[in-house]
């Protein structure tokens, strides 16, 4: 039986990441898979921009984890498109990190982190989405946060460096129309993932345009 493919965005607030996933799901026929931030925060009490206690945050973040945990188990079997990749929790959590943390938080932090990226290792084909020129405002975030180009950044480039560190295969989304993206993140699809090898294929797209390297 052929398998489904899985397909994981990644990227910064902003970056438009949600919506090109919401839409190539439906492109595709596959399920989309969300992400639950803000259903967990509220669960908490809190608000996904409110500033809490780090451990607090740290309970937060490995229940978003385990809620997508749970979710990719279930695209084992159907496959799906997903908005959010372990990186992403990885990223976000580093944001918070600071030199007043107990060391007790800061071992639990780097050890959540050190779990995120584990579980990239055969986790479905990642596509980096890069920062649009106009942040996209999330309706789950307030006007400020969204407004906040340096953070966003901060993010971007901690998502980025983990790919990089770490060798995880992904394709990177350049700056464009959604349409132009959906175009390029269906040829990304349909040519990075192996169907009979039941495995993704390792492509990065370095631009628009750009030649497709395969290794």
């Amino acid at each position: 039986m052929t398998r489904r493919p899985v397909i994981l965005f990644t990227g910064t607030q902003g970056s438009g990441k949600t919506t090109v996933a919401r839409e190539l799901a439906q492109r595709l026929g596959l399920p989309f898979f969300g992400s639950r931030a803000g259903e967990i925060h509220r669960l908490y009490g809190v608000h996904a921009d409110e500033q809490i206690d780090i451990n607090l945050r740290l309970a937060i973040q490995e229940a978003i984890l385990e809620a997508w945990r749970s979710d990719r188990e279930q695209a084992e079997h159907t496959g799906g498109v997903f908005d959010r990749c372990p990186v992403d929790f990885a990223a976000y959590m580093l944001a918070d990190v600071n030199r007043e943390m107990s060391e007790q938080a800061s071992r639990v932090a780097a050890q959540y982190v050190r779990l995120c990226l584990s579980l990239t290792d055969d986790v479905g084909q990642i596509i980096l989405c890069k920062p649009l020129p106009a942040v996209i405002e999330d309706r789950g975030r307030d006007k400020a946060s969204a407004a906040n180009v340096a953070y966003g950044l901060h993010i971007h480039m901690l998502i980025a460096g983990f790919l990089a560190e770490h060798a995880i295969p992904h394709a990177v989304l350049e700056p464009d129309e959604l349409e132009s993206r959906l175009e390029a993140a269906t040829g990304l699809v349909d040519e990075g993932f192996d169907k009979e090898a039941n495995r993704v294929i390792v492509d990065r797209l370095t631009g628009a345009g750009a030649d497709r390297h395969f290794h």
